[in-house]
């Protein structure tokens, strides 16, 4: 029979060995925690011969005791590794970077691209470079240096994609240049008699002081998904029925960022002739910067002619000095297209009958959300059910004659928004305020 003091020894004996058993698994070492996986910082790299950089790899997660890692490359005569991470450039090609964990064995990979570099003397150089990326370019990277004069040539890589190729012509080369589909070409001090960007993944950009003159059918032709980027040099002095200088179709894309698009001509002997400096079907323009000025066209846009579902847009930049031969001297917009307006200035363009800084037409719409409209004698003229929207942005009148311009001109009605904080006339002609000025009038006019 168990009396109190038995089972007060008894719950002692069990505490005892409760407590033993506690300091004995305290006493045990803890199990190691497993990688899980590793990450790199780069899973690509483009490395010009003889540079360096490091790849650090992170093992996870960040408490895994053993954190030992391995790398190597798939091919050391193109990119080799040290056993830090340091990854040099050796020659032309693509490699791939590994870095596998001891424990466990996973593994990343980062892509390492380095260029094949072609210095260029004579035709014969230029010849074999072109040859060696047309039979051997897929998915690389590719410069030509050219350092002495080697004349006209055509840039076209016809059967290389997925390349990118940039050749600094260093006022050595001319030619025409043709890009296709997934083809990334960037030219640099070249003199182009023409350039034709088409296909899904073409892209052609211009830069440093090149030029395209004096082409009979349009300066730049972007089609079928193509981009061409203008970073910097010239487009001038080209004629065509429509788009002297550039003539985008087909949902191609021009990005204007630099440098000058004038003095062509959109002049064919048609009954329309469009778009003296860019003309734009089914396409998209967008202006980042840069000058479209002193561009002709004998009937619509001097300056630029957006029609058929094409968008414009224009957040800075200055179109000013354009001329038509017929009303729309500076952008004339047709067939449901947009313009979207939030910077830069229109201004100073001239036609036969009337100066217009723009003119929507046809179902377009023109929104205005910043920049300037000036120095022209209508700052926008609508007509054909087209509207135009101004949250922002400032129209105001002649800079020579200090005379306020209409802001708009014909037949139109006007909506004004609840927001609006003006009214101009007895709102059946819009004119600006006594100084001049429009500023941020929330006005949606809409053609009749």
């Amino acid at each position: 029979m168990f009396t109190k003091r038995h089972l007060r020894n008894i719950r002692f004996m069990i505490g005892f060995m409760l407590l033993i058993v506690l300091i004995s698994c305290d006493s045990n070492p803890t199990k190691p925690v497993p990688v899980t996986g590793v990450s790199l910082n780069h899973t690509s790299l483009t490395l010009e011969m003889g540079m360096s950089e490091t790849l650090i790899a992170t093992v996870e997660p960040s408490k895994a005791k053993n954190q030992g890692i391995l790398w190597s490359s798939s091919d050391e005569n193109i990119a080799a590794v040290s056993e830090d991470g340091v990854v040099t450039a050796i020659s032309g090609g693509t490699a791939i970077i590994t870095v596998t964990t001891l424990d466990g064995g996973f593994g990343a990979d980062c892509i390492v691209m380095v260029p094949f570099v072609f210095t260029v003397e004579n035709t014969d150089q230029w010849n074999e470079s072109v040859n060696f990326i047309n039979e051997n370019g897929n998915d690389k990277i590719f410069v030509i240096d050219v350092i002495s004069f080697i004349g006209s040539q055509e840039i076209y890589f016809y059967d290389a994609r997925g390349i990118t190729v940039k050749i600094n012509g260093n006022h050595h080369v001319t030619g025409y240049a043709d890009t296709s589909a997934n083809q990334n070409i960037t030219i640099n001090d070249i003199a182009l008699e023409g350039a034709v960007v088409r296909g899904d993944g073409a892209i052609l950009t211009m830069q440093g002081d090149s030029s395209i003159k004096n082409s009979k059918n349009s300066g730049v032709r972007v089609s079928n998904n193509g981009t061409f980027i203008m970073l910097d040099g010239i487009i001038s002095e080209n004629t065509a029925w429509l788009g002297g200088g550039v003539h985008i179709a087909s949902t191609g894309t021009f990005i204007l960022k630099g440098g000058t698009i004038s003095n062509n001509r959109s002049l064919g002997g048609q009954v329309e002739d469009m778009g003296g400096g860019v003309y734009i079907n089914s396409g998209t323009f967008i202006m980042l910067g840069g000058l479209i000025s002193e561009n002709y066209s004998s009937s619509f846009g001097g300056g630029i002619h957006a029609t058929n579902n094409s968008v414009l847009i224009m957040t800075d930049g200055i179109v000013s000095k354009n001329r038509s031969g017929a009303i729309t001297s500076a952008i004339y917009l047709d067939g449901d297209s947009s313009f979207i307006m939030s910077g830069g200035s229109i201004s100073g363009n001239s036609s036969a009958a009337l100066r217009l800084g723009a003119y929507p037409n046809d179902s377009a719409l023109f929104s205005m959300t910043g920049g300037i409209i000036s120095g022209n004698n209508f700052g926008v003229y609508l007509g054909g059910f087209s509207s135009f929207v101004m949250p922002g942005g400032t129209i105001y009148g002649s800079e020579t004659t200090g005379v306020p311009e209409h802001l708009a001109n014909g037949s139109f009605s006007l909506t004004k928004s609840p927001t609006a904080t003006a009214k101009y006339g007895d709102e059946t002609d819009i004119f600006p305020h006594t100084d001049g000025h429009i500023y941020h009038t929330n006005y949606t006019i809409i053609g009749r």
